[in-house]
Order: structure tokens, then sequence, then C-alpha cells
């Protein structure tokens, strides 16, 4: 069976011979936290493809359990840098939350890497907006297209933590 990513409570509930039920309530619940990874490889023309990144308990301020979001794009840029790769990341209201637009243009070999921790004070504004909740979008961006389609490697990730 298929799980959404996030934080979870489960409780208790025994069933004994006769049928006769009890709920575990309170201290006796557990949280379960089910992780988002996902590991994608496609080959992009000239303009963007776009993925949903389930963010289920932003919340952090007010009692959430979400330890960081991390993207990570890498591709071949060729050596004149035609086929150079942007990654964006928009929040629920397809307000952007972060980008990476930088290249090395010493190196073939590309990176780009997003990083939002809920204890980096700058980051803090997406971890304690319940609003926030829900399907966020990664996008990545071929402008500069001269006759080069690109293949490339994104990592997605949402990871939850248990204090």
């Amino acid at each position: 069976q298929d799980f959404e990513s996030g934080v979870f409570v489960i409780s208790v509930r025994i069933t004994d011979t006769l049928g006769e039920q009890d709920e575990a309530h309170g201290s006796d619940d557990l949280e379960l936290f089910i992780n988002f990874n996902a590991t994608l490889t496609e080959t992009i023309g000239s303009g963007t493809h776009e993925y949903d990144l389930p963010v289920n308990d932003v919340s952090y301020y007010s009692g959430g359990k979400l330890r960081y979001i991390q993207l990570r794009l890498e591709y071949d840029a060729g050596s004149s840098h035609a086929s150079d790769l942007d990654l964006y990341l928009y929040n629920l209201t397809g307000e952007e939350v972060a980008s990476n637009t930088t290249h090395d243009t010493s190196q073939a070999e590309q990176v780009n890497s997003i990083l939002l921790e809920y204890h980096n004070s700058s980051h803090g504004q997406w971890f304690d907006e319940e609003g926030e909740l829900g399907e966020w979008t990664v996008v990545v961006d071929h402008e500069r297209s001269l006759g080069a389609d690109p293949e490339y490697t994104l990592w997605l990730d949402v990871t939850y933590w248990e204090e």
C-alpha cells in the first residue's frame, strides 16, 4: 500500500476474542514519519519539466516535524554551456520559494541544489505557515537550448524528524 509522506499519529486498537474493542489514546499514541524521496532521470529540450513535491507538515513553529527540503539537479552542460539548466521551487500558491540558476562555466558537469532547513532563520518563513502545506512544484528550466537536449538526474527529498 502506498502512503503519503508526512507525520501521522497512530493509535492502537485492541480486539479480544469476544470482539470487544478498546483503543489507546493520548500518551499511548505513536508518531509515524514518512519521508518523500524520489530520483528522476529525464531528457529535456527547450522549455520546462515540472514535478510535484508533497510538503505535508511544514508548520515547524506550531509543532510540525519537517527537517528539510532538499533538491539536487546534476547534468552535463556541454563545452559551450548551451545546455545549462535552472532549478526552481514553488509553494502551494505558486510563490517562488527558492531557485538555483548559477552555473560554473569552468565545468561541463553541473550541480544545482536547493536546501531549505527548519533551523535556518532565513528559511523560517517557509516552515511556519500552515497555508503552505500541500503539493509544491519543482521546475527544471532549459532556456538556452541550441539543438542540445541534455539528460539530467533530479533528486527530491522531504525529510521529517523525531524530537
